[in-house]
């Protein structure tokens, strides 16, 4: 079946989050926007798990639903045309910040794991380098790697995915603290990198720019953090509801299962020009180079953004063929299709 999933996302424990992202809340914006699979998001958090493990049980296939109790009284929120299936998958988002080749590193990881039962697993390992308890996105500080081995330690059905690649501060390629290949990152845990998130300022067709992304799936969530946000990017699936047809997709990067994403425009993302925020300057590469790097305002190094990172990083200028990506305009129309295929097309027809 065709469906909506929205992976990463955060919940009320993660630092600038909406105090209103319950369970309750995240499900009925689900399904109004039309996603069938979410993230449960922030699943490091004692807090947040506990709330997981009360409000969802696990069904046959390995994915998490809302008891009925809860569910039922959800369902009068949800316009008639909006009501359909919904299941949760246990995610969560990493921090680690460590210092490597002389330069200090900053990796944000989006986890995937297969039950809640494994999650504990993990925290108890995490507990011993952090304060999971202190917010959403836990801080580790540990070379990635290692969060890697423990990760798949704890599970080989786990997955590691890179997230919003791109984004300066906190990323895999980030011009501040990021990396100039997956390989110089992950060592020989490259090969179970099978995919990347592209991030807000940033769509696949930028993306398969740089040769070392040809492989893997580029994949797009809302990093939500709050119930209004989610959807704004979303991944497009045509798989069996569970987990194991999900991560199968995204590992093979086959295009019949995994069909695209819906993307916010890169131009309005925050990090998709050069800047400098206290000098209240945006510029376009080329100005930045004028500049020679420096904010014509104050002097300082001018932050380098999505677009010309990626221009750095390019070594296939040649455009290349890549999974289609849908912009936001096209989004309703799609949410309402996946929510009730029989109203979409009595109205288009």
């Amino acid at each position: 079946m065709k469906f909506l999933a929205d992976l990463h996302i955060h919940s009320r424990f993660s630092l600038a989050s909406a105090k209103n992202t319950t369970f309750e809340s995240l499900y009925i914006a689900a399904r109004i926007k039309g996603i069938t699979v979410l993230g449960t998001g922030d699943f490091t958090h004692p807090g947040w798990i506990k709330e997981l493990k009360e409000k969802l049980f696990l069904d046959d296939n390995n994915l998490y639903q809302l008891k009925d109790k809860i569910a039922n009284i959800c369902e009068s929120f949800i316009p008639q045309a909006c009501k359909g299936l919904i299941r949760f998958l246990p995610t969560g988002e990493v921090c680690n910040i460590y210092k490597k080749n002389g330069k200090i590193r900053k990796i944000h990881s989006v986890l995937l794991l297969p039950d809640f039962k494994l999650v504990e697993k993990l925290n108890l390992k995490l507990e011993k380098f952090c304060k999971i308890e202190s917010d959403g996105r836990p801080i580790l500080k540990l070379d990635v790697i290692n969060l890697f081995e423990i990760v798949l330690g704890i599970s080989d059905r786990a997955m590691l995915i890179p997230a919003h690649i791109w984004t300066p501060w906190y990323s895999l390629f980030g011009s501040k603290s990021g990396f100039d290949s997956i390989e110089d990152c992950f060592g020989d845990f490259s090969k179970y990198i099978y995919a990347a998130e592209t991030g807000l300022s940033s769509d696949p067709d930028m993306c398969r720019k740089v040769s070392g992304l040809d492989k893997i799936t580029l994949i797009s969530n809302s990093d939500a953090h709050s119930p209004s946000k989610l959807g704004r990017e979303a991944n497009i699936f045509n798989t069996d509801l569970s987990y194991e047809s999900i991560t199968s997709a995204i590992k093979s990067c086959d295009p019949k299962k995994f069909l695209g994403t819906v993307e916010f425009y890169p131009e309005e993302g925050k990090y998709y020009a050069d800047g400098h925020r206290n000098c209240n300057l945006l510029l376009m590469p080329k100005d930045t180079e004028k500049y020679g790097g420096k904010c014509p305002v104050c002097n300082k190094n001018i932050t380098v953004g999505v677009l010309h990172r990626i221009d750095d990083l390019s070594k296939n200028a040649k455009k290349k063929k890549h999974l289609f990506f849908i912009k936001p305009y096209l989004f309703w129309k799609f949410s309402q299709r996946f929510s009730n295929p029989g109203a979409i097309q009595r109205k288009y027809v």
